[in-house]
């Protein structure tokens, strides 16, 4: 019967399908043309009008699960942020942390400790600091642990010595455990705590499997900016920065309407090596050099964010970063060395003028 209908010109109910059936009427449809002849040319005919339909119904998809995902709706920050948000906070949101015994990592435990009904640790993944990795697990009982793979067998025997009755997590390790733990399914949003380009495909990783990402690895939207900024946009999710810089500014752009920011300006103390000129630097012990470079006055980051902090190295990044963030030209995007420890960024815009953001609001300004 229904080849019969499409030999005899018949359409699907659908009124644009119809449209678009009777503007382009196939020629197989002539007195001559067989009823299959007629069928086929029917349905070629349908194919454009159905893969608008197939593109329409994927971008309400999206849009659906980008308000399903996103507990700070609008504050995707590839782009200005532009809309209404709600100042509510969340309850028992689920969590993964990738680098959970680091920097990051810890200060964000130490948030969920403080506020234990808002947030909930569903995975952990680590690197070699297995101590430290298994106080975490028997504080916050994760569902999921990943480690370095020359521990996994360590984790193993000291989940089983923690003597938790019932608790039997799944254990992994190496690159697929962090890729687990970052795309866990009862995870809402990822802290990417990791240093370096080890981050990358957890997070493109969780952004595909509809996670929010929380920020804190620089190099992970440097390296891979091209690439996360519109998946960001595809699979509807948010990227919310928890370093202290870029924290700071995304908090001054709050309310600022879409185009709406001038410049943003990054500031720095100027490095270790601010007041000492090339000739005087060429005279000095390398041995001074190297220390003072690995050396903070004030913070412990570990060697490769301290390094980049005293040689001014991590301005650059920021910059780098800065406009995968909120879509602003390099041109925009300045740097002021202050010559003191205390950082604050700013972001001025066509309507509110400069506003002022303290770096102190995420992790230890760099």
């Amino acid at each position: 019967m229904a080849l019969a209908a499409a030999s005899r010109g018949a359409l699907p109910s659908s009124p644009a399908l119809a449209r678009h059936s009777e503007a382009k009427a196939p020629a197989s449809s002539s007195p001559s043309s067989t009823p299959i002849q007629a069928a086929r040319g029917c349905l070629v005919s349908l194919l454009p009008a159905l893969a608008l339909r197939h593109a329409r119904n994927a971008r309400n998809a999206r849009a659906s699960r980008a308000k399903r995902h996103s507990w700070a709706k609008g504050r995707n920050l590839v782009g200005t942020n532009t809309e209404e948000t709600s100042n509510e906070p969340p309850k028992d949101k689920r969590i993964s942390i990738l680098g959970s015994t680091g920097s990051i990592g810890t200060q964000t435990l130490d948030i969920c400790r403080q506020f234990p009904g808002l947030f909930q640790v569903v995975a952990l993944a680590a690197g070699k600091n297995i101590p430290l990795l298994l106080e975490q697990v028997q504080e916050f009982k994760p569902q999921m642990i990943a480690c370095d793979e020359s521990k996994l067998e360590e984790l193993k025997e000291g989940v089983k010595n923690l003597g938790l009755d019932g608790y039997e997590p799944v254990l992994l390790s190496g690159s697929e455990g962090q890729i687990e733990v970052a795309r866990h399914p009862d995870c809402a949003t990822v802290v990417t705590g990791i240093v370096g380009c080890a981050g990358l495909i957890p997070t493109i990783e969780a952004i595909k499997a509809g996670k929010d990402i929380a920020l804190a690895n620089k190099e992970t939207i440097i390296a891979g900016g091209p690439v996360i900024a519109p998946l960001i946009e595809e699979c509807g999710v948010s990227m919310l920065p928890v370093d202290s810089e870029h924290s700071a500014i995304f908090q001054c752009m709050q309310g600022i309407p879409k185009g709406g920011v001038k410049k943003i300006i990054l500031t720095g103390s100027g490095g270790t090596f601010r007041d000492m000129s090339v000739e005087d630097m060429k005279k000095e012990d390398p041995e001074v050099l190297r220390k003072r470079s690995t050396t903070h006055p004030n913070w412990d980051m570990g060697a490769k964010i301290t390094v980049d902090s005293s040689t001014m190295m991590n301005k650059g990044l920021e910059v780098i970063e800065a406009h995968w963030l909120y879509g602003v030209e390099y041109d925009d995007i300045e740097v002021v060395c202050l010559g003191q420890k205390r950082n604050s960024k700013a972001t001025k815009s066509e309507s509110a003028g400069t506003l002022n953001g303290d770096s102190g609001l995420g992790s230890p300004p760099k």
